[in-house]
């Protein structure tokens, strides 16, 4: 973690957290037993012993830290907790670690300095829907909470093709509709970033893809036309598109068509043809709306 011992002594860390950090080979109990003194004292980043034991999975570390009686609400420099700072680790400890925290009194909706919680760090590190359950189920986690980026626990799942996560989510209230600060829903993401898998969790949960607008009035069609592949687009070719428009423009003027023959370099045959694919099954829709 530490590979430059000038780096390490700038860090100045406290007596505890060498212990926590294996930086010495002293028994953290038997320190603790001696005095607790410092037991909350932090780092120049504002970590506590207990934030590095709780990023670090090391459970008999938390479990005495809390024994004598570490605060669990410390909040770094960046205002993050030892909750949050265990939703860092991804390993088999992260869910006894947080259990062990909530378990104690800790407040499973803190937020840091980018109103973020432990949900979405949870949701966006590690497909592991058994922390999220410990989290929403048991703890009563706000499942819809948005960020500084106005982004929520299931966009940042549906950013990351985190498909188990994203569907414990949707199981639970996740609303599909909230979009970031830039108007990306999560399913505008997973367009963007072509994440295929992530894709078809929410058209399962969406019946019919909306007619949302992003930033600069760039709906699902248009992000399509611009950043999807083959296969993202033989996806949205069997998706309800009735909502969709092929030749709406964005706020630039600019229809489906027009983005992808003028923003994209990387046509091919294939591509082109799944491309008209999809535009034809807008077309079908609205054609049959028009004999309605």
């Amino acid at each position: 973690m530490f590979n430059s011992e000038a780096y390490l002594e700038s860090r100045s860390f406290p007596s505890l957290h060498k212990i926590v950090l294996g930086l010495v080979s002293t028994d953290l109990e038997s320190h603790l037993q001696i005095s607790t003194a410092g037991i909350d004292d932090r780092d120049l980043d504002g970590r506590t012993a207990l934030s590095w034991a709780a990023a670090k999975g090391n459970l008999a570390a938390v479990k005495t830290l809390l024994k004598y009686e570490a605060n669990m609400e410390t909040p770094s420099r960046r205002g993050q907790t030892a909750l949050t700072w265990a939703m860092h680790n991804t390993s088999e400890n992260r869910l006894p670690v947080a259990r062990a925290l909530l378990e104690k009194g800790c407040n499973v909706n803190t937020y840091d300095d980018n109103n973020r919680v432990a949900l979405i760090f949870a949701a966006s590190m590690g497909d592991e829907p058994d922390v999220l359950r410990l989290l929403v189920e048991e703890y009563k986690a706000e499942v819809n909470w948005r960020d500084c980026h106005k982004r929520t626990a299931l966009g940042y799942a549906a950013k990351a093709n985190l498909t188990r996560n994203m569907e414990f989510l949707l199981e639970h209230g996740a609303d599909t509709s909230i979009a970031d600060h830039w108007g990306y829903t999560p399913l505008i993401e997973t367009v963007y970033q072509n994440h295929h898998d992530a894709l078809q969790v929410l058209l399962k949960k969406e019946a019919v893809i909306p007619n949302h607008k992003a930033a600069n009035g760039m709906g699902v069609a248009h992000v399509a036309a611009v950043h999807a592949d083959e296969r993202t687009l033989e996806i949205l070719s069997k998706a309800d598109v009735s909502l969709l428009s092929r030749d709406e423009p964005n706020d630039d003027g600019l229809t489906p068509l027009k983005l992808f023959e003028e923003e994209r370099d990387d046509i091919n045959d294939g591509l082109r043809s799944v491309f008209n694919c999809f535009l034809d099954a807008i077309e079908k829709f609205e054609d049959a709306l028009e004999r309605l």
